[in-house]
């Protein structure tokens, strides 16, 4: 039986990564070791607050380690408050936390003491990862995959937050030469809830019920009224459960469109292989899987 690793997530919380929190806390295949809570959806110290209210909302006790603030591109793109709501999480009123993150600094010495290979969870920019990796290449050593949503199969000219936000950091870590498995956005559209499963969600325990709330303010211009995309649970799901999609080898890189905006691109052909990138997914696995991790996040 195939060992599985560890887990390690790097958050920049808002609706979609709160989803992907209780899919990957929830997950028995999953052991979630730590968060680092990065730059991104919000500022670094409103992403930490959320995180802890996510998780002690669902009731898990998980290390969070605050990232690194700044980008590595010289770039100044946003849309912090897309989630909608106050905090980014769609105005739910959780209750407020006190705990304090431990340092990057921590972060540093426990991940470069760790005893075997992690998989590292990425569904926020890669900022904090590409610094790590920059400053000391050895931590490649401790990692077997990166898993990271980002680019569009369908439309090559999509400018997704996770890439555009630091291109450079994504370009940094592509050329790092780890394992990269990476999970277009294409997915999170194919395999998004409609309104009827967002309201059975919402009726299967206080948990589900949160969710069913801030789903309201989380809005796809791909899926548009038809329900609500998926993209970091998309993700999420991915790390443990490869055999519900199909992987191509790929050559992956950064471009920049007219406006200076990083986008993925993807090239199948020809070129040297750095990343996996999933091009087909079976959603109605994925769903249930979401489903199973809601029931087990609290009982009514």
């Amino acid at each position: 039986m195939k060992i599985l690793n560890d887990v390690i997530m790097f958050v920049d919380t808002g609706i979609d990564d709160a989803v992907a929190l209780i899919l990957s806390a929830c997950d028995w295949r999953t052991k979630l070791k730590a968060i680092v809570a990065c730059e991104g959806n919000s500022k670094i110290d409103d992403v930490v607050s959320k995180t802890y209210q996510v998780l002690d909302f669902i009731g898990k006790d998980i290390p969070v380690f605050k990232g690194l603030c700044g980008r590595i591109s010289k770039t100044d793109f946003n849309v912090r408050g897309v989630h909608g709501g106050k905090g980014n999480l769609g105005g739910f009123d959780f209750p407020q936390t006190t705990k304090k993150p431990q340092s990057f600094s921590e972060f540093v010495e426990y991940f470069e003491n760790l005893d075997r290979k992690v998989d590292v969870l990425c569904i926020s920019p890669l900022s904090t990862l590409a610094k790590m990796i920059v400053k000391n290449p050895k931590v490649k050593e401790k990692i077997c995959h990166v898993y990271f949503q980002g680019g569009l199969l369908e439309d090559p000219s999509y400018v997704g937050f996770n890439v555009a936000y630091d291109p450079g950091a994504v370009q940094v870590v592509l050329e790092s030469g780890v394992k990269m498995m990476i999970c277009p956005s294409d997915f999170g559209h194919k395999a998004f809830l409609t309104h009827e499963e967002v309201a059975k969600i919402g009726s299967l325990n206080k948990t589900g019920k949160m969710l069913e709330y801030i789903f309201r303010s989380f809005h796809d211009r791909e899926v548009g009224d038809k329900g609500i995309a998926t993209h970091d649970g998309v993700v999420s799901f991915l790390v443990r459960h490869w055999g519900f999609f199909l992987m191509k080898k790929c050559h992956t890189y950064v471009e920049y469109n007219k406006d200076g905006n990083g986008i993925l691109r993807f090239d199948f052909k020809g070129k040297p292989k750095n990343s996996r990138v999933c091009t087909a997914l079976y959603a109605p696995r994925f769903k249930r899987f979401l489903f199973r991790a809601v029931k087990k996040s609290n009982k009514k």
